[in-house]
């Protein structure tokens, strides 16, 4: 066999067991992790004054902190999103006017 082009010997993989068969089929099979966000009760608080945001605070039900949310309109509270603690949540703004 004829080194490579900086002068060293071919890599010899006749003892590590690796061949065509086991190197296409040994591939690990992946799956997209399930999020699941869970519901949680919120507080509203309407816009005001000089603030034109919605704003939202809610007990995590994972860490039992509390956490704060912002958007510019009411409906949008209601989408999935990331806690501060880093999980899912769906807030449930209807919920707990």
């Amino acid at each position: 066999m004829r080194p490579d082009w900086k002068g060293r010997p071919p890599a010899d993989n006749r003892g590590s067991g690796l061949n065509a068969d086991s190197v296409t089929n040994s591939a690990p099979s992946v799956t997209e992790p399930t999020v699941t966000a869970r519901y949680v009760p919120v507080s509203l608080f309407p816009p005001c004054r000089r603030r034109a945001w919605w704003a939202a605070s809610y007990t995590c039900p994972h860490c039992q902190g509390v956490h704060l949310a912002r958007a510019k309109a009411e409906g949008d509270l209601a989408a999935p999103r990331r806690a501060g603690c880093g999980r899912m949540v769906t807030l449930s703004a209807g919920a707990s006017r």
